[in-house]
């Protein structure tokens, strides 16, 4: 599984969607913008990686079901069509010729959408695997849907294109270095602190686990002993390297390779 806080919580690629989000807004003319991936294997397959001008509630409602109602979505990515680009703007009621299928869907979807203010998506996506979608989301407010404005999408359309393929290639050198590059493991030091001599065998299984990233109850369940043994068995350790928190320890007795 990819991490997504380096997709979406990393301070480089934060500031990244932010830049692309604000010059999709401004070309396009649209009153808010996201960013997700979809993954049609999974029971729960979107996951927000940044939005800007949409409520909390509303990507909560579209995480947790009104995906499954988004005539845009559905149509682009079901086994008939299986995009691996699309771009279409959907106007609240009025649904293109082909999409008509959709319409049940569509009815739902807008209930959710102009609840909270919102009058006309567009919705552009990028294949990352077979099963696997980026998605580009613009919202355009009623309010400024009655002065007569309209998502201008031909006009942002290079701006999208960027933002998707500046994601593709950072959830690809996420996902590579994840899986096949995993960071090393810090070494015990060679030339240990004197205290490292009252350290008894099962304390080094210990701190062997805590090495490794386990967790106490992970540690419990490795060593088959209670939590609080485990807990135990760190307060010793603590006392006799004279640290008060395993990240202290860590440091103390190890080296990064």
């Amino acid at each position: 599984m990819i991490d997504r806080n380096s997709l979406s919580n990393g301070s480089t690629i934060h500031r990244q969607n932010a830049s692309f989000a604000r010059e999709v807004i401004a070309k396009s003319k649209a009153s808010a913008a996201a960013i997700f991936l979809y993954d049609k294997s999974q029971a729960s397959p979107v996951n927000f990686l940044y939005e800007t001008g949409i409520p909390a509630s509303i990507t909560a409602l579209y995480t947790n079901g009104v995906y499954r109602d988004d005539p845009m979505l559905q149509y682009s990515t079901s086994p008939e069509r299986d995009c691996h680009r699309f771009t279409g703007t959907n106007y609240c009621q009025r649904l293109e010729p082909n999409l008509e299928p959709y319409q049940e869907h569509n009815d739902r979807y807008w209930h959710a959408l102009g609840r909270a203010g919102f009058r006309e998506t567009a919705t552009s996506l990028k294949a990352v695997s077979r099963d696997i979608y980026l998605v580009v989301g613009l919202l355009l407010a009623e309010s400024r849907s009655r002065k007569g404005a309209h998502l201008c999408v031909e006009n942002a359309m290079a701006a999208v294109d960027n933002w998707l393929e500046a994601c593709h290639h950072a959830i690809v050198d996420a996902a590579v270095r994840q899986c096949f590059f995993p960071p090393r493991q810090p070494q015990l030091k060679t030339d240990l602190p004197a205290e490292a001599d009252r350290v008894t065998d099962r304390e080094w299984q210990v701190i062997a686990e805590l090495m490794a990233g386990c967790s106490n109850k992970q540690i419990s369940a490795k060593l088959g002993v209670a939590e609080h043994t485990v807990e135990n068995h760190l307060k010793n350790i603590y006392k006799k390297f004279a640290v008060r928190s395993r990240t202290s320890l860590i440091a103390k007795i190890t080296s990064t390779p």
